[in-house]
């Protein structure tokens, strides 16, 4: 196995209360050891680590982040379509809010009754994916704005769940691959699939305009790129084979135990921002020896 390379195959059928001061504003000296008395507390706790009383210090120990909480959109460059997609992880939780910078809640979920005493772990979600024709990259982006989205949960054992996951608008180019659509590969050979460096990212309004994706340089959005890892999904009715790459890897050689003679394979390329953000770029090929070009885009239009 390659090293920054990950596999994963799955063979399938068909398919404080802050600290109150009491003072006696009548007496001066008292007044003066209280905050004496404060700051040696203070110092005390700053030097053995203890914890301030409940009554003294904001209350922040029965709150803690997200094991994990992810938001990111998830565009297709083939298709055209856009999405949004959630994941989140933590313990025995039994309600969860997300709200946007606009402190407007835009989900919540809750267990209830025998559910909600057994307690809930993971939760990954993704919206609809219209087609731009129907929703527009630009409305989309004005839909969910950039910036930090708060994360909010409940856990049965009381403990209050917190994070802050930051939304960005950096949606990366699609990959460009190979090979192209409809080619049909000898499977006594290599089988490759291949990609450029994905080094630009959706322009927005010009794709909306254009009704195909356009892209363009980060700098002419005011935005950084910075492509994380890649992903490639090859499949077929029998198999589907996930393997997980760096950034620095833009090439898989497709295992030639897992392809079979005259089949139509469909793969994607998956480019993944360090924001989270992603775009597919769909590709197909068929395995000869007795298919041609033209029967193998039947196969694809056709399955």
């Amino acid at each position: 196995m390659s090293k920054g390379v990950k596999y994963s195959l799955l063979l399938q059928n068909k398919k404080g209360e802050k600290m109150k001061h009491r003072r006696n504003r009548n007496n001066e000296m008292l007044k003066h050891m209280g905050k004496l008395s404060v700051l040696l507390v203070v110092a005390v706790n700053l030097i053995w680590g203890a914890s301030l009383p409940n009554s003294w210090a904001d209350n922040d120990r029965n709150e803690l982040p997200f094991k994990a909480a992810e938001m990111f959109i998830e565009f297709n460059s083939t298709a055209g379509d856009t999405g949004l997609q959630v994941f989140l992880d933590d313990d025995n939780w039994r309600e969860i809010t997300i709200s946007d910078p606009r402190d407007k809640t835009i989900f919540t979920v809750k267990g209830k009754s025998t559910l909600g005493r057994q307690g809930l772990t993971e939760l990954f979600f993704e919206s609809v994916e219209p087609e731009l024709a129907d929703l527009p990259i630009v409305k989309f982006l004005k839909r969910f704005p950039r910036g930090d989205y708060e994360f909010e949960g409940i856990r049965n054992d009381g403990v209050e769940l917190e994070s802050e996951v930051e939304f960005t608008h950096v949606i990366p180019c699609g990959p460009e691959v190979l090979p192209k659509d409809g080619t049909v590969l000898d499977t006594d050979l290599e089988t490759v699939i291949r990609w450029a460096e994905v080094k630009k990212v959706v322009d927005p309004a010009a794709t909306d305009a254009a009704g195909e994706t356009v892209c363009t340089e980060p700098i002419n959005l005011g935005q950084h790129l910075e492509i994380n890892s890649y992903q490639v999904i090859l499949e077929n009715s029998d198999i589907r084979l996930i393997v997980d790459l760096t950034s620095s890897n833009r090439f898989l050689t497709v295992p030639s135990e897992l392809l079979k003679d005259n089949t139509l394979y469909i793969f994607e390329v998956l480019a993944k921002e360090v924001s989270g953000n992603q775009t597919i770029t769909e590709g197909f090929f068929c395995t000869g020896p007795d298919l041609e070009e033209e029967d193998c885009v039947n196969l694809f239009e056709t399955r």
